[in-house]
C-alpha cells in the first residue's frame, strides 16, 4: 500500500509539472519585458530545456523577444567577461561560419539577432557534409589562429567549461566516496599535464541543433553560446560537436576519456538518473 501511495503521489506531481508547463509554454503568463543597456525587449517567450522552460541546462536565462523591431534571443551570461569574450569573437571572419550579431548586452544579458534557417539536423546530406567542413574549420581555428590564442589569454577568466559546468554540476553528490573518487583521479590525471595541456578558446556546444544554416547567406551560424569560453575543456570539443575528432597523444586521451565520463555523469544527474552516474564513475575508475 505504501508503494502504491509513493507511485500515485509520484503521478500526481508529475501531472501538475506537466500542467504547470504547460500553462507557461502556452503563452498564458504575461512575462512583461527586459531591459538591457538602455534597450527594452518585447514581446517575451520562453526558450530553454521543454521540463525546465525559460532556462537552459546551464541554468540560465534563454528567451525571445523583440527589440528595435527584429526578433531576438536573448540569454543570460555566466559573467561579464564572457561577454566579452563572446563580443571579441563575433569580429572575427570564420569563413562559412559564424556567430549571430551581437544587438544589445550589458555584464548580464546578451540579446542576439534571430537567426532564420534549418538546423543542420533538419537539412539534406550535402547541407550536413558543408557543416561539417564549416565546424570542423572553426574549432581547428578556435585552437590555432594568433587571434584566438591572445584572447584565450586575454579572458582566461571568462568562463571555464570543466570547472564552472562539468565540476559544478556534480553539486552535492560529490560527496558519494564513488563520484568523489573518480573527481578525485581526474584532477590528479590534470594536474600531471598542466605542461601538455594549454589553455584555449573552446566552444563545447557545437550539436548538429545547435548549428543553423542561414537563409539567403548560405552561412553556418551557432545558435547557442552559452558555453563558450577558455580553458582546458577544449579537449572535448570535437566530441560535444557534429564533427571527427583528431589524434592526442596517449596521456591527452587518457584524461579525454575521463573528462568524457565526467560529462556522462553529469548528464545522468541532470536527468534524475543517480544510479548510471554511479555505474559510470564505477566503471571509469576501473579503467583508471
Amino acid at each position: 500500500m505504501v508503494g502504491k501511495n509513493l507511485l500515485m503521489a509520484a503521478a500526481k506531481r508529475a501531472k501538475s509539472s506537466a500542467q504547470a508547463m504547460e500553462f507557461w509554454l502556452s503563452g498564458a503568463v504575461d512575462l512583461g519585458v527586459i531591459e538591457i543597456a538602455g534597450q527594452t525587449i518585447t514581446d517575451l517567450a520562453l526558450l530553454g530545456n521543454p521540463s525546465t522552460p525559460g532556462i537552459t541546462k546551464a541554468g540560465r536565462l534563454s528567451l525571445t523577444g523583440r527589440c528595435q523591431g527584429r526578433r531576438v534571443k536573448v540569454y543570460s551570461a555566466h559573467s561579464a567577461r564572457q561577454v566579452l569574450l563572446r563580443r571579441a569573437l563575433g569580429d572575427l571572419d570564420f569563413g562559412k561560419f559564424r556567430f549571430p550579431k551581437i544587438i544589445v548586452a550589458n555584464d548580464v544579458l546578451v540579446a542576439e539577432e534571430w537567426i532564420s534557417g534549418q538546423t543542420v539536423a533538419n537539412s539534406a546530406s550535402i547541407i550536413g557534409a558543408q557543416a561539417e567542413m564549416a565546424v570542423d574549420r572553426f574549432i581547428s581555428e578556435l585552437q590555432s589562429r594568433p587571434e584566438t590564442s591572445r584572447l584565450a589569454g586575454e579572458y582566461l577568466d571568462s568562463f571555464d567549461y570543466l570547472d564552472d559546468y562539468l565540476v559544478a554540476r556534480l553539486g552535492a553528490w560529490r560527496q558519494l566516496t564513488l563520484i568523489q573518487n573518480y573527481l578525485s583521479c581526474w584532477k590528479d590525471l590534470r594536474s600531471k599535464l598542466e605542461g601538455v595541456l594549454p589553455v584555449r578558446v573552446s566552444h563545447p556546444d557545437l550539436s548538429r541543433a545547435n548549428v543553423l544554416h542561414e537563409q539567403g547567406s548560405g552561412q553556418f551560424v551557432v545558435v547557442d553560446n552559452e558555453l563558450l569560453g577558455v580553458g582546458q575543456g577544449w579537449i572535448l570539443d570535437r566530441r560535444n560537436s557534429f564533427v571527427p575528432s583528431t589524434g592526442n597523444s596517449p596521456e591527452l586521451e587518457a584524461f579525454t576519456a575521463m573528462t568524457w565520463g565526467l560529462r556522462k555523469i553529469g548528464s545522468a544527474l541532470d536527468a534524475s538518473d543517480l544510479p548510471l552516474a554511479l555505474a559510470i564513475a564505477r566503471q571509469g575508475m576501473t579503467v583508471a
